[in-house]
């Protein structure tokens, strides 16, 4: 469970991470950022999924990823202050992050407050997974929902099921699920100067 869709061998239940970002990317395009940035922790299954949906999203627009818009960091919320601090040092600082986890955007969050960025005004921030904290940060995160329960039900339904094992007893089954854009006070209009 939660670890990128395609696993051969092993039952898999997933949410559709490509789906779950190119909505971030398109909500956050709608409001007018040209300059989106990506946080995320390349060690994981998930988060890698959610870069290649960043990285083709831009792609399918005819844009190339600037130069240090990509950050690799921890999935932790000290983890989410790094990055920010270094997209805020670029030339062209971006207007806006989609961070592959509610986890990142949270640190980002805090590491705005910390440069006198006033989000959503001055900077906007999207996360994933609509952990419980995301409705109670200061301002509420906009984050793709997953469906938790539904993704649990899945996944304990695939393992008792033994018409999912071959022979060999090789597993094979997969359930991915969609993620639903969650709007909260984390995203505004991009800021014009």
């Amino acid at each position: 469970v939660w670890h990128g869709a395609h696993h051969d061998g092993f039952l898999t239940v997933n949410v559709d991470n490509g789906h779950g970002i190119t909505a971030a990317m398109r909500h956050l395009a709608g409001l007018g950022h040209e300059r989106i940035a990506f946080v995320g922790d390349p060690v994981l299954g998930d988060i890698r999924e959610r870069e290649d949906a960043y990285r083709a999203f831009l792609a399918a627009r005819g844009v190339k990823v600037p130069r240090g818009y990509v950050q690799h960091v921890r999935n932790t919320f000290v983890g989410g202050v790094s990055p920010f601090d270094s997209l805020m040092a670029l030339p062209r600082p971006p207007t806006a992050v989609a961070a592959s986890t509610d986890v990142l955007a949270i640190g980002a969050l805090h590491a705005a407050s910390d440069h006198g960025i006033a989000i959503p005004d001055d900077f906007s921030v999207v996360g994933f997974d609509d952990i419980p904290y995301a409705a109670m940060t200061v301002p509420a995160l906009t984050t793709l929902r997953m469906p938790v329960e539904k993704m649990i039900q899945a996944a304990v339904a695939l393992a008792v099921d033994k018409r999912l094992r071959n022979a060999a007893g090789t597993a094979k089954g997969v359930r991915v699920f969609k993620p639903t854009l969650v709007v909260r006070r984390s995203t505004a209009k991009v800021a014009r100067a």
